[in-house]
């Protein structure tokens, strides 16, 4: 073979094509049948996940709560450099959390907006603030147990400032802010949103049948 044919192999191979059809598995990783499985498990997942995206109201319930966590005024900074802090809020079996608001000191503003059903007999809320640490559990700062203002289930919406208790005591925290409406039952749609479960921060958790 001459030293002209070999300068340039490139060409020749490009010139090398294959005419047809595409064989069936061209293109296509083969799976174990343990990986086939796992696709099949994760298609009937998405499945049940869509069928489940609206649920029926409960019989037990007897609004929608809409809870806004705004922000909070502490009347002191318990972190060594600076403070962290995070709300998390009980109404029934639910529990709200929002995002950590990084380097908020004593006035931490979260905006944070969350719903749930209210069931019937339960007429307040309780919250608790805390320090979010690194290395070693988080350290609760500041909490208050707040009875929903009658004028919110009479459907108006009440933007309020809440005493908080804490290390200072009883109603010496600082407040919160705290903007809340109610939607009664027979004012909502007979299927409604489900609430996903998600983790922390900045979640929505219920318990079975809320």
């Amino acid at each position: 073979m001459s030293a002209t044919q070999n300068s340039n192999p490139v060409p020749e191979r490009r010139n090398q094509v294959m005419v047809g059809e595409l064989p069936t598995g061209f293109l296509r990783i083969d799976s174990s049948p343990q990986q086939q499985q796992a696709y099949a498990d994760e298609r009937v997942a998405r499945v049940l996940q869509a069928q489940q995206m609206y649920q029926p109201i409960p019989a037990n319930v007897k609004g929608r709560l809409n809870l806004s966590i705004v922000q909070a005024k502490l009347v002191k900074n318990y972190g060594l450099t600076r403070m962290d802090p995070y709300c998390r809020v009980r109404i029934g079996h639910a529990v709200f959390e929002t995002p950590t608001a990084y380097n908020g000191g004593k006035n931490p503003q979260w905006v944070r907006d969350m719903q749930c059903f209210l069931p019937h007999g339960v007429e307040s809320l309780y919250v608790e603030i805390f320090d979010e640490k690194s290395f070693t559990a988080d350290d609760r700062v500041a909490w208050s147990h707040i009875v929903i203002p009658p004028s919110v289930l009479q459907g108006e919406t009440v933007d309020e400032w809440f005493t908080l208790s804490g290390k200072q005591g009883d109603e010496k925290e600082g407040t919160i802010n705290l903007v809340l409406t109610f939607t009664p039952v027979q004012d909502l749609p007979q299927m409604m949103p489900a609430f996903q479960p998600v983790m922390y921060p900045g979640t929505v958790i219920q318990a079975p049948g809320m």
